[in-house]
């Protein structure tokens, strides 16, 4: 399935604005990374997606946990867009979002 014009202007955004550190944000390893997004539609912040090695991102978007390592189980998964989100991934980012703009 081809991907949309936006796709990859965000991906040229990444690249050119939050250049990788070549670091998988999840098991430290040093190797080739990507970018995984936390949400949907994806967006410019760095902070909406992690730096994974390859294998990390597969497993983040196959697998049966979220990239931090929350379980993707009943109780904690919720759908959007196609796709499965983490509860409380989702929780936490309200939860930083709330302490910015307090603080702002």
């Amino acid at each position: 399935m081809p991907q949309s014009t936006e796709y990859y202007a965000v991906h040229a955004h990444m690249r050119a604005h939050h250049p990788k550190a070549g670091r998988c944000e999840k098991c430290g390893r040093e190797a080739r990374t990507d970018y995984a997004t936390l949400v949907q539609p994806p967006t410019r912040r760095r902070e909406d997606y992690l730096e994974l090695c390859r294998s990390c991102h597969k497993r983040f978007d196959y697998g049966d946990e979220c990239a931090v390592g929350h379980p993707f189980d009943a109780a904690n998964t919720y759908w959007w867009g196609g796709l499965r989100h983490c509860r409380a991934c989702r929780a936490a980012r309200a939860r930083e979002r709330r302490e910015r703009q307090a603080s702002a």
